[in-house]
């Protein structure tokens, strides 16, 4: 298998994802990129890091960079609107809902 990180070993490598949920695809991604690729250093890129307890381990040289702390919900991402048989423009609106409904809770938990 020709992965990318056949073009950079001893290099810089950075695995892109959406969310960190039980981090166990991570861990084995990494450990991929690791043992196939010898990289020099590598990274781990994501939108969102949810709030829980992960299963999965990084060693502590991966270099870990969210976007954002999220509570441990569901994500739907736009990129996944087709799936749920919506257009990217519904999914947007039902995700502007949502927004307002977890306001409101939280409203009304205080």
């Amino acid at each position: 298998t020709k992965w990318p990180g056949n073009l950079v070993p001893g290099g810089n490598v950075i695995i892109v994802d959406e969310v960190d949920d039980t981090r166990t695809t991570l861990q084995y991604c990494v450990e991929q990129v690791i043992q196939q690729h010898n990289p020099g250093k590598i990274g781990v890129a994501l939108v969102h890091n949810k709030e829980k307890p992960k299963r999965g381990v990084l060693p502590e040289n991966v270099e870990y960079f969210a976007g954002a702390n999220v509570p441990d919900h569901w994500n739907c991402y736009p990129w996944d609107s087709e799936a749920y048989e919506r257009t990217i423009d519904q999914h947007e609106a039902l995700a502007k809902l949502c927004d307002v409904k977890e306001d409101d809770k939280e409203k009304n938990d205080s």
